[in-house]
């Protein structure tokens, strides 16, 4: 590849990677003031609800296999290497295996609907609306499944523009259908109903944007040969049980909640853990964009570049997610009060500063995760998923017996410590071909320096400033914010003069010489 086309590789990227971030930022937003709309015209029990019936959703989505992961990693070779008949048969591979699984989506959904009010604490009055509700997850489920598939072209082609537009879009339409729908009286199931209107006008749009962006890529209806279904299970295989493993450790909570507790306590629950996921998605921005990289590089036997991605690719998310979580540590409960309510501040707040103790550790491995999928090296994530999520399940049940929801939050934290202070630094090191002390110094020492300053002010400011409303609690950030960001430019001077540089003379204008 030349240095031209890399350059123009790398700009459409980070326009891709900026548009997720808005798209991002639009969809927090969303949430961010829908959220206290939702909980108040709900209600907590019905609010709880709800949440189980998503949490359902996801646990069918399980169901994927890994199988997106698969295509996306084989188009991403195959697209590199200009082999497209390669690509078309793991697409059409992966379909053929999704038509069965979208019909077994739907058997599950009826089952689940039967059993859902018998395994969990729902009111009497709730019983029809969830058993509807589910049956409507379910046929949202299956479609997207269906679909996802294709839509796992547009990220493994690096178009994160059209990618996020689509996302973009379909979270502006949903919000105007929940703020109307609710408005009116309507109750869960209609939040159903909408769910599954975007997930079918999501996939319209998804597979217009592909057939837009990979002409060549060709669906052949005909059963796949078994060394195409071979190639694609060996890798998806692996993802499949990760993403069960990773269902079980972020998303059982509500159900053991739910289970163990009552459905108005799942709200409290989710309130705190709702934030812990929108850090996690602004870490996605960056880790997605990633994987398909790693592929390319791979393709090309660049081990170096890998290298280079994992470590620079860690610094930045952690650049990015960690003014973010310091404020939610040391401020959420005072946030959480402004936003949802005094009711909540106190309870919500300390499950989300239990959370956040173990995602501050995870988002410094985050980008080596994604380089991990990228090239196939997966297989040991996945062993140690699985003695992460019994670890986590056992010691949620435990301590929701004995100290409530805190439990549930301390259950998650102990076992995701113990992998990401010790796994995964050990395996990425391993790849990477440096010791551990040099994994960790690369990427945590300068980044953890200039974390130090803003954690201290962060936790002054809360013990001396008492904000009445959010638009003061947002100035109040604005105002500290500026102590990480000049202490990691002092941290970080070399790149940002060297980054400059680069952007300085690609924008000096080439004089052409004058002849004679």
């Amino acid at each position: 590849m030349s240095t031209q086309q890399r350059i123009f590789r790398t700009e459409r990227i980070l326009r891709g990677v900026t548009l997720n971030w808005v798209s991002l930022a639009a969809g927090i937003a969303i949430a961010f003031f829908l959220s206290p709309f939702v909980v108040h015209h709900l209600g907590n029990e019905a609010y709880g609800v709800w949440l189980l019936v998503v949490a359902a959703g996801s646990y069918m989505g399980l169901l994927d296999l890994g199988l997106r992961a698969a295509v996306m990693r084989f188009i991403a070779r195959g697209f590199s290497q200009k082999d497209h008949d390669a690509s078309s048969n793991a697409l059409s591979a992966a379909l053929h295996l999704r038509v069965g699984i979208a019909a077994i989506v739907m058997l599950c959904a009826c089952g689940l609907s039967a059993i859902f009010p018998h395994i969990v604490h729902i009111p009497s009055a709730l019983t029809k609306a969830a058993r509807i509700a589910i049956i409507l997850a379910g046929m949202n489920v299956a479609i997207v499944l269906l679909v996802g598939v294709v839509a796992a072209v547009l990220p493994a082609l690096q178009r994160f523009d059209l990618a996020s537009s689509i996302d973009m879009g379909k979270a502006v339409f949903r919000a105007i259908g929940v703020l109307l729908l609710l408005s009116r009286g309507f109750g869960i199931v209609a939040l159903a109903v909408l769910d599954l209107a975007c997930g079918i006008v999501g996939s319209v749009l998804v597979i217009l944007a592909v057939r837009r962006v990979y002409p060549q890529l060709k669906i052949r209806f005909a059963k796949p040969g078994g060394g195409e279904l071979s190639q694609i299970w060996q890798y998806s295989l692996w993802i499949f049980v990760l993403q069960i493993m990773a269902q079980i450790i972020y998303y059982s909570d509500n159900f053991v909640v739910g289970i163990f507790a009552s459905a108005a306590a799942v709200t409290f629950y989710a309130i705190g853990g709702s934030l812990v996921q929108y850090v996690q998605q602004v870490v996605s921005c960056v880790s997605t964009a990633v994987t398909p990289i790693a592929s390319d590089f791979e393709a090309h036997e660049e081990h170096e570049r890998i290298r280079k991605l994992v470590l620079i690719g860690s610094r930045v998310i952690l650049l990015v997610a960690l003014p973010i979580q310091l404020s939610l540590l040391f401020r959420g409960s005072t946030f959480i009060g402004l936003w949802m309510g005094p009711q909540y501040a106190h309870t919500s707040g300390r499950v989300l500063q239990i959370l956040l103790c173990a995602q501050i550790i995870a988002i410094g491995n985050a980008s080596g995760g994604a380089v991990v999928y990228g090239i196939g090296r997966h297989k040991p994530v996945a062993l140690w998923a699985i003695a992460e999520a019994i670890a986590n399940l056992t010691l949620s049940i435990l301590l929701v017996r004995k100290i409530g929801i805190n439990g549930v939050a301390i259950g998650t934290l102990i076992p995701n410590l113990c992998i990401q202070l010790v796994a995964w630094p050990w395996y990425l090191s391993k790849i990477l071909g440096i010791r551990i002390s040099e994994y960790f110094r690369q990427i945590w020492l300068r980044v953890g320096i200039a974390a130090i300053p803003f954690a201290a002010v962060a936790y002054l400011s809360d013990e001396r400033w008492h904000p009445t409303h959010l638009i003061t609690f947002f100035a109040q950030i604005a105002a500290i914010l500026p102590v990480f960001g000049i202490t990691a430019a002092m941290l970080f001077r070399s790149e940002l003069v060297y980054l400059w540089a680069r952007y300085s003379a690609k924008r000096k204008p080439q004089l052409t010489p004058i002849s004679a």
